[in-house]
């Protein structure tokens, strides 16, 4: 009898357990995220708000508009709590909204990249958002090689912008070795000072590398090609680089494509935009070196 009269409450005791919910966990928001379940993921992360890790999540759903509504000033402060407790993620999305003065951050590039520089090593995020820093002269002077140091550890990774990132760094390297001067190298030549560029430049032949973003027949200056970096997410748009391609053959840019990396040779003659960017370079007399559709095939 007393084991009857037991029965009821052992059972009592297994639905009550039942029917607790487990703690809400930085976690449990991941694993309904990746369920596709975006909402219950907000409010795990809502109910755990003090973790750094769930506030830099929070800031993610709002910086992407992914199942709350898109808002940059919200991702920046969530972002900003997280980085205040030592999110290395938080950091190095601030950062990047630094550069295009998003989300109200008012921090300079100059100051973020010193500040990844003293996480560096602890987040792979902080890291390539540093390498990125480095590779493109934000908020000091480039440094390529430091870099693709950063960028090497994460190269095995599947996680694209890693892998992009770290072959166009080593690309660049060795168009250095060869001589070459890439687009964004070109802009940030132009923007110290219009007449000391041109005095330097004039007459000279100049090996121009990057990915076609545009062409455009010219009537009487062959085509012009404007090149860019190879995700134009990444790249503001005074640092896109508008080429004038005056071709001594006629023929063989009628096979390029949007995307396609290329590099061409010529003699400087100065900026002539027409209605194109203002820094455009017109370059006469040239040859085109090399084009690659497919970016495994860029050389390294």
């Amino acid at each position: 009898m007393r084991t009857l009269r037991r029965l009821p409450a052992l059972c009592l005791a297994a639905l009550t357990l039942a029917a607790v919910p487990a703690p809400a966990s930085y976690e449990e928001g991941l694993a309904f995220q990746a369920s596709g379940d975006v909402q219950e993921a907000y409010a795990q992360w809502m109910l755990t708000s003090g973790d750094p890790r769930s506030m830099a999540a929070v800031a993610g759903l709002f910086e992407r508009g992914d199942g709350v509504s898109r808002d940059l000033d919200q991702a920046a402060e969530w972002y900003r709590r997280a980085a205040e407790k030592g999110n290395c993620r938080a950091m190095a999305q601030l950062a990047n909204f630094s550069l295009y003065g998003l989300g109200g951050e008012t921090r300079s590039p100059m100051e973020w990249r010193t500040e990844l520089e003293k996480v560096r090593g602890k987040d792979p995020y902080a890291d390539y958002m540093l390498a990125y820093f480095y590779a493109n002269g934000h908020g000091g002077g480039r440094r390529l090689e430091d870099a693709l140091a950063l960028l090497e550890p994460l190269a095995g990774s599947n996680y694209a912008p890693f892998v992009t990132l770290y072959h166009q760094v080593a690309r660049r390297i060795e168009d250095q070795k060869d001589g070459v001067l890439d687009a964004e190298f070109l802009t940030g030549e132009i923007a110290k000072g219009e007449v000391s560029f041109d005095l330097h430049w004039r007459d000279k032949r100049l090996v121009v590398s990057g990915y076609v973003n545009s062409i455009k027949r010219l009537r009487d200056y062959g085509y012009v090609l404007k090149l860019t970096g190879p995700n134009l997410s990444v790249v503001p748009r005074d640092n896109l680089l508008a080429v004038f391609y005056a071709p001594l053959v006629t023929d063989p840019l009628t096979r390029l494509r949007g995307g396609d990396y290329v590099k061409i040779d010529g003699v400087y003659v100065g900026r002539h935009p027409f209605e194109l960017e203002p820094s455009a370079l017109t370059l006469f007399g040239c040859n085109l070196l090399q084009v690659t559709s497919n970016d495994a095939d860029v050389p390294r």
